[in-house]
């Protein structure tokens, strides 16, 4: 990422001031030519000059060169779960402190993003979460506007869309999104493919396995809400969750993804329960109950297993988190509202929906 900007941040100031290339030169002692390389940053001013170029559009060093702050990949996602942290504890003094170092780091990017999804990940935490959700969306404008790497702008345009679908403006997000389903983008696939004609096999079979990897989780995911919005059409959900649940056997990712697996659990248990069938219903969220204790889902971290090898590496050469978006605390409470909707009403009596609560929340209380 570049911190120095000195080209724009001097043809402004010169500009500004109705000066010339040639006038400008004439002051600082240059030839035009150089003032000329150093707008289009071809070269840069001596050092020396520097304090003299700033004390010409009074302006300190800093400012001239347009630098600000920035922070590595690993400091912001050092910062992202010390902030998740803190908003588990005191949203208020959360939220204060993480607008501090927004504006500290105005111009990192990749900071900026990060900082939109831990209010989209917590505002619901904040007594004005609208507020919260709202500076969300303003993040991503800033990096969608500003920045001049594609990955982020991309990034911030989807993190925009997660915005508007959750505070409910589905007609905005299909004016970003469009109306029909688009053919999945294969880059990955290709990249693998370049891999494999330059004889390099190994780098090919890796990203293989990532694709392998994430499109699996995607497409669990898409047929836990399929199943959901077809849940009038009984034969249908349950073809899709007998298929659905047959994968998180067969891949194993109860250990391998446990949120996967408890979204999963928890679309089944609410299936059941429009069924009013009880005895499915409790064993779908005792089943839930047993794998977010059993992989303490609290303190979860992405990682590899015996076929998924390559999952750990490939998300540090990333320098993606493997944590968790929110801290376990938040992610407990959140299940222990969703086991208290009307559709769980008719299980509230009984001894077993009790106890799920119940070691919810001694879950809760560990962490």
């Amino acid at each position: 990422m570049t911190t120095i900007r000195l080209g724009k941040k001097l043809i402004a100031l010169r500009r500004d001031a109705n000066m010339t290339q040639e006038e400008l030169a004439a002051y600082m002692g240059v030839s035009k030519s150089s003032v000329s390389k150093w707008e289009t940053e071809t070269t840069l001013p001596d050092i020396l000059l520097l304090p003299q170029l700033a004390t010409l559009f009074n302006v300190s060093v800093d400012e001239l060169i347009g630098y600000e702050p920035q922070l590595s990949m690993e400091a912001v996602n050092k910062l992202y779960l010390q902030l998740s942290a803190e908003w588990s504890r005191d949203s208020a003094n959360a939220y204060a402190h993480s607008e501090e170092l927004i504006r500290k780091y105005y111009s990192c990017f990749p900071f900026l993003l990060q900082m939109a999804g831990l209010y989209l990940n917590h505002y619901m935490l904040h007594e004005k979460p609208e507020l919260v959700m709202k500076r969300s969306e303003e993040l991503c404008d800033r990096v969608i506007a500003e920045s001049e790497e594609n990955s982020l702008v991309k990034d911030a345009i989807s993190l925009k869309i997660t915005y508007l679908i959750t505070s409910r403006q589905p007609q905005k997000a299909l004016q970003l999104l469009g109306e029909e389903a688009k053919p999945i983008a294969q880059d990955s696939e290709m990249i693998a493919a370049c891999y494999q004609m330059l004889g390099k096999p190994k780098q090919s079979s890796r990203i293989f396995q990532i694709c392998i990897y994430q499109h699996l989780l995607f497409v669990i995911q898409d047929m836990a809400n399929y199943m959901l919005m077809n849940m009038e059409d009984e034969q249908l959900c349950d073809e899709t969750m007998h298929r659905m649940l047959e994968l998180l056997k067969l891949f194993h990712i109860d250990a391998l993804h446990t949120i996967t697996s408890t979204m999963v659990y928890m679309s089944c248990a609410m299936v059941y329960a429009q069924r009013r069938d009880k005895e499915s219903a409790l064993r779908m969220l005792e089943r839930l109950i047993d794998v977010i204790i059993r992989y303490d889902l609290a303190h979860m971290k992405i990682h590899r297993d015996t076929y998924f090898t390559e999952v750990e590496a490939w998300m540090e050469s990333l320098q993606l988190r493997t944590q968790a978006p929110r801290d376990g605390g938040v992610i407990l409470d959140s299940l222990i509202q969703e086991l208290q909707p009307p559709v769980f009403d008719f299980l509230k009596g009984g001894p077993r929906y009790q106890a799920c609560l119940q070691k919810l929340k001694a879950e809760k209380e560990r962490v």
